[in-house]
């Protein structure tokens, strides 16, 4: 979320303006609900398998192997 997208949220909830802005209790919860609505859901990345790790070592024991 790109800090105008925040800006324009809190505009669209807040109850009054002057040199601040200012929010209802329920403006707050709704603000911040906005936001967190905004927001995806984070995916949990997945730890390599096994194999995986056993390529990458390989690929590099060769590489240290042949650099020698």
């Amino acid at each position: 979320m790109t800090d105008s997208e925040i800006i324009d949220l809190m505009y669209e909830h807040a109850t009054a303006f002057s040199n601040c802005v200012q929010f209802s209790e329920q403006g707050v919860l709704d603000f911040a609900r906005a936001v967190r609505d905004f927001v995806p859901e984070v995916v949990k990345p997945e730890p390599p398998g096994y194999t995986d790790d056993m390529w990458r070592f390989l690929e590099s024991a060769d590489r240290f192997m042949a650099a020698g």
